[in-house]
Order: structure tokens, then sequence, then C-alpha cells
């Protein structure tokens, strides 16, 4: 029981620390657009990489993040859409499978 209590803490621990926090957030945006932009036609690429750094500042107005201590629930809302994201150990988890980034796009 006692190295069941000193695991728990441990990974509390880390979980508390690795929560990631808005700036991750708005930086693993601009990633993913970065790298869907390297699977898209030249022209679409270069847009995509010239306004990434924009699209991740709106991205961040239109982001709410939820901290739930040892991870955090990030909800982005376009039009009527709303996607979640849980971010946890520094990494972020969609919780649908549609993707924010249209299909034209990837």
């Amino acid at each position: 029981m006692k190295k069941f209590l000193i695991a728990l803490v441990i990974l509390l621990t880390a979980m508390y620390f690795t929560n990631p926090t808005k700036d991750d957030f708005v930086s693993f945006v601009k990633e993913q657009i970065n790298t869907h932009a390297e699977n898209t036609g030249v022209f679409q690429a270069m847009m995509l990489k010239m306004f990434s750094a924009k699209l991740g500042e709106m991205a961040s107005t239109m982001t709410v993040r939820t901290e739930c201590f040892f991870f955090s629930i990030y909800t982005v809302e376009m039009g009527d859409e709303k996607y979640r994201y849980v971010g946890i150990f520094t990494i972020f988890v969609p919780m649908q499978t549609k993707s924010p980034i249209p299909d034209d796009f990837k």
C-alpha cells in the first residue's frame, strides 16, 4: 500500500508540473497548422505558413481553458462547432474525431 501511495504521489506531481498552459495550446495549434501546410499545395502551404501566427492568436481568443489541476480541457468554438482537447503531460489529445482543419487543407 505504501508503494502505491508513493507511486500515486509521484504520478500526480508529474501531472501537475506537466499540465500545459494556454500558450502551450496556441503553440500546438500553430504546429498543427504548419504540419497540415506541408501536406497541401504550394499556394495553400505558403498562405497557411504566412498566417499561422495570426491563426494561433485567433485560436487563443476562441479557446477557453478549464483548469483541472492535474490536466486542462481546452474548448475551441468555431461558429457552431466546438472542439475539445485534453492537455495532459504536455500533450493535447482531441476528444472528438472530427478535425477543425477542413479536408481541403489536408
